[in-house]
């Protein structure tokens, strides 16, 4: 089978619009991923917050870990169905920049975690600009007709 360059392009211009998607959604898995594995080792997420050398109380450190892992479970969630993309996306991009700096720029330029993360806040920041397209939740609220379900008529 031989593939040719053209064919290649024509696919991906036919396809941009689900090819977005399918990056954004395994972003979302990314997201639920990485709370999930928070959840079942909350000392690591502490101790990776007690590490940034900022002065936090305990009460702070545990109320910032709940929230991360809240964020990026439901986040993520949000992020794979493409509902409430653009504002879901926003709110990973602290989390995933506070890590950046605090914790993986100690690893080193050179670390994987590091230019993992950092295309993990480039994708999260296009998502929060550019939302989500035809495979998303998102579109189909925007584009929603009321006598598209009959079922709801009587």
């Amino acid at each position: 089978m031989k593939i040719q360059g053209k064919s290649i392009n024509e696919y991906i211009n036919l396809h941009k619009e689900e090819l977005v998607d399918i990056i954004r959604i395994y972003l979302g898995f990314v997201f639920i991923i990485k709370g999930f594995q928070f959840f079942g080792d909350m000392d690591l997420l502490t101790k990776l917050i007690e590490s940034t050398g900022l002065s936090m109380g305990i009460y702070t450190v545990l109320g910032l870990s709940h929230i991360i892992i809240f964020v990026h479970i439901i986040g993520g969630l949000f992020l794979a169905m493409g509902f409430l993309t653009k504002i879901t996306a926003l709110l990973q991009i602290p989390i995933v920049l506070s890590a950046i700096l605090f914790i993986h720029l100690k690893e080193g330029i050179m670390s994987d975690s590091l230019h993992f993360a950092l295309f993990v806040l480039l994708l999260s920041i296009v998502f929060a600009l550019h939302g989500s397209s035809k495979l998303s939740i998102d579109y189909y609220l925007e584009h929603y007709k009321e006598h598209d379900i009959k079922f709801l008529h009587r």
